[in-house]
């Protein structure tokens, strides 16, 4: 894979769309319905989940919501890849969204988006 510039990049991110007809083919469904039901609702769970690590950081400090946050992400990653069932597999990716959150702050997101 090559190296993406995005500073927002989730695990999400990562998993090539080519894959949603390996997927379809595993819980004998279309690819379109393995999109309607996992990507676009993992999406949308990067926002909330954002804005509620907000709250933590304030509370506990960036690198402890960091470390805590990326390995809850870690174990619902590891669900996705031993669900036995689309619906298990659904869950498992949107709270890997929800929980995977990487965590910027203005400063570092002004500097990764601002040429030198």
């Amino acid at each position: 894979m090559l190296a993406s510039s995005r500073p927002s990049e989730t695990a999400d991110d990562l998993v090539p769309q080519a894959s949603l007809f390996d997927l379809a083919e595993s819980f004998e469904t279309t690819p379109d319905h393995i999109n309607q039901l996992t990507s676009n609702w993992s999406i949308f769970l990067l926002g909330p989940g954002g804005i509620v690590a907000v709250f933590f950081i304030k509370r506990y400090g960036r690198l402890p919501v960091l470390f805590w946050s990326q390995l809850i992400g870690l174990g619902f990653l590891i669900g996705c890849a031993l669900a036995p069932n689309l619906p298990t597999f659904a869950a498992m990716r949107c709270l890997n969204a929800f929980f995977s959150v990487r965590l910027v702050s203005r400063t570092e997101a002004w500097r990764a988006w601002t040429p030198n």
